[in-house]
């Protein structure tokens, strides 16, 4: 299997520095709310041309695993914080 890595800085993502950044800020999802909006991802299956459900979120829960927590935490959470004034 392919070694991770930061999509900020590039640093191999391990169990110790791997953290959960969410697609939509909790915050604006919390202005957003729309329960009944779901995010789904599918597999697609070309042989019999079906779609398999893989997983679905709210918008408050769809996160991704592919940023350490030094850029979350960091320069991401002040871009964020700089954002969230103007939005």
């Amino acid at each position: 299997m392919p070694k991770r890595v930061c999509v900020g800085c590039t640093a191999l993502l391990t169990n110790d520095n791997i953290s959960r950044e969410h697609i939509l800020p909790e915050w604006a999802a919390a202005e957003v709310n729309q329960p009944e909006l779901s995010l789904k991802q599918y597999r697609h299956n070309e042989d019999t041309r079906e779609d398999q459900l893989l997983r679905s979120h709210d918008l408050g829960s769809f996160a991704i695993k592919n940023v350490c927590e030094r850029c979350n935490n960091g320069w991401m959470s002040n871009l964020e914080g700089s954002a969230k004034p103007i939005l």
